[in-house]
């Protein structure tokens, strides 16, 4: 979670890529456009989606390789919360960083962390709806 000189590279990732889907939120939402290359217009994206964002952005860092591959999963399986998703990884990543940069051990905010995760699963699970196909 950490690299040599003290930076926590990967929750700052997280951090940055969920900013730029968190405008995607709620009633009064923006699309993003994202333009390949300069020489290429065909190349540009209009998107309104947290998948289309991720898998267009150019995201050489394996945290956020992994948060794209997580969204393109949850899309594939669930077809929608992946904004939220982001979202809530940006928000976490966030908490971790500034627990961390209090002194706070790693595996003292990593045990936080699980344990607000488990929390709002169960609070998630308690207000599900079933839904026949």
């Amino acid at each position: 979670m950490c690299t040599q000189n003290g930076h926590h590279s990967g929750l700052e990732v997280l951090m940055t890529v969920a900013s730029c889907a968190s405008s995607l939120l709620g009633p009064n939402r923006t699309l993003k456009c994202i333009v390949a290359d300069d020489s290429d217009p065909e190349g540009s994206v209009l998107t309104s989606t947290a998948p289309d964002l991720l898998s267009n952005l150019d995201i050489n860092h394996p945290v956020g390789q992994l948060l794209n591959l997580t969204c393109q999963a949850h899309y594939k399986m669930y077809g929608t919360g992946c904004k939220t998703l982001v979202c809530m990884a940006g928000f976490l990543a966030r908490a971790a960083l500034h627990c961390l940069q209090m002194g706070i051990p790693v595996s003292v905010v990593c045990h936080c962390l699980e344990e607000g995760i488990t929390i709002c699963c169960q609070e998630v699970e308690k207000t599900a709806i079933v839904v026949d196909e």
